[in-house]
């Protein structure tokens, strides 16, 4: 079940990423073959995002959601995602 939670979100936030921004997340290792390390690659991706000032006030213009900062939009996505801010980046326990 783990595996799964890490392949769900390592497979959405890139495309949600890039259907409204110029932004693209680091494709990792399939997270079949590695969930650890599909994990870490996705979640440094998106710390990166964060901590670049150029990235992160660059517009997400979005047509369900609006427009938004891209900090705000990945803000913005489901509190069960990891990868959003104030929270930890670790892969979860489990497989």
């Amino acid at each position: 079940m783990a595996r799964d939670v890490v392949d769900h979100l390592v497979g959405w936030l890139p495309g949600f990423l890039a259907s409204a921004s110029d932004v693209r997340l680091p494709a990792g290792p399939a997270v079949t073959d590695d969930p650890v390390r599909a994990w870490r690659v996705h979640a440094d991706g998106v710390q990166a995002i964060l901590e670049d000032p150029g990235c992160v006030d660059r517009l997400f213009a979005h047509p369900r959601i609006g427009e938004h900062t891209l900090a705000d939009a990945i803000d913005r996505t489901p509190p069960t995602c990891s990868c959003t801010p104030g929270t930890s980046a670790a892969p979860p326990a489990g497989r």
